[in-house]
């Protein structure tokens, strides 16, 4: 799944923050979908996945949740980014 790969990338990546974009090229040989747009579906994915905050703006960057401490976690949602 889309969601299995993408934390498969932030494991390997040292949870660099990433846009979709950047994910999705990363992911693109191993995921086999039927969609049209599948890029659009994985940054949907991400913006409504619990598992990844969302860090920056334009592009919108992402990391794996887990590797987050609480207090990263408190700020980025203080700030508007989670």
């Amino acid at each position: 799944t889309f969601i299995e790969a993408t934390i498969e990338v932030f494991n390997t990546s040292n949870n660099e923050p990433l846009s979709s974009s950047e994910i999705y090229n990363l992911i693109k040989d191993k995921i086999k979908t039927k969609g049209k747009t599948p890029q659009l579906s994985l940054n949907t994915i991400l913006h409504r996945s619990d598992l990844f905050l969302r860090i920056d703006n334009k592009p919108d960057r992402f990391i794996y949740k887990r590797y987050v401490s609480n207090n990263i976690k408190e700020s980025l949602m203080e700030n508007g980014f989670a």
